[in-house]
């Protein structure tokens, strides 16, 4: 499980979904607000897909689900994750223990920087459910899965 110790001096983070149009962008805009809320600006967030078409929008019902928080994510173009990043970030939070399992096969040398997120705000074994394809709804469940986490992130000051 997660060993928060050691992730002082968190200054850059991305979230990981499949496709970077849904779950990612919302935990990445969410985050920034969360942080800038906290008057945090030493913390540089942002998302990727491992699957994403590049510069796809953000899902019409991610868009819609977000704007509960204020946030606009109309400006959001997809893009994937790729291995010569990897060595710049100081933690990578994915949605599924499947994307985290992905990433860390490939690259086992990012392995003590990778947590699902579930694992890293509540040390729980658990996905982010996936939302894709969904009514607003479901859409809306996502949101407040990823917003609890990351609320207890920030509140928890666990990265800064």
């Amino acid at each position: 499980m997660c060993d928060k110790k050691k992730l002082n001096g968190i200054k850059n983070i991305v979230f990981v979904c499949t496709g970077n149009t849904c779950r990612s962008p919302m935990a990445e805009a969410l985050m920034k607000k969360l942080l800038k809320d906290n008057n945090i600006d030493t913390i540089n967030v942002i998302s990727r897909g491992l699957s994403a078409f590049e510069n796809s929008p953000a899902s019409e019902n991610s868009i819609k689900a977000i704007k509960k928080y204020n946030i606009d994510l109309t400006s959001h173009r997809a893009k994937s994750l790729s291995p010569d990043e990897l060595k710049y970030y100081d933690l990578i939070l994915t949605m599924s223990s499947n994307h985290k399992n992905i990433i860390i096969s490939a690259f086992p040398d990012v392995k003590d920087k990778i947590f699902t997120v579930y694992e890293f705000s509540f040390n729980k074994n658990a996905d982010i459910s996936d939302p894709f394809g969904g009514n607003i709804e479901i859409y809306e469940k996502c949101l407040d899965e990823i917003y609890k986490c990351i609320e207890e992130i920030v509140k928890k000051q666990i990265i800064i």
